[in-house]
């Protein structure tokens, strides 16, 4: 359901938020077809495996883009559960992610570049209020 979501088809994930080509995602599940359609992380985690493989890359980046799936391809990566739990922190409080700020601690703590940290709490952010998704 999130590569249909990611790529614009249709999706069978519980209803909370529609997205575009009529894709309904959880909150966590939006953020990464947010992260996704803004090119910061690969729709597929094989994709994301060859990459590696090829070495390069900081931060378990390759290309530019990160990997949101841990090595078994179904459960997250660091990266993934970060931005999982920003929707949760925006969800709960209903503050901005964005407020944390590039430096914010746990992505610091987790060895996050700081534009890596500002890029997934955007997306965090888009997925939760936008109109229509990201």
């Amino acid at each position: 359901a999130l590569h249909c979501a990611a790529s614009g088809g249709s999706g069978a994930l519980p209803q909370r938020r529609s997205g575009a080509g009529g894709c309904s995602t959880t909150g966590a599940g939006a953020a990464w077809v947010c992260a996704i359609r803004q090119n910061l992380a690969y729709a597929d985690p094989a994709e994301a495996a060859t990459a590696a493989a090829g070495g390069g890359g900081d931060a378990g980046r390759h290309d530019g883009r990160i990997n949101l799936w841990a090595s078994d391809g179904h459960h997250g990566s660091t990266f993934g559960y970060y931005l999982e739990a920003l929707v949760i922190f925006s969800d709960v409080t209903g503050i901005d992610p964005r407020t944390l700020g590039a430096d914010e601690a746990a992505a610091r703590d987790l060895g996050f570049p700081p534009d890596l940290a500002a890029r997934l709490q955007k997306a965090a952010w888009d997925a939760s209020h936008r109109s229509g998704g990201c």
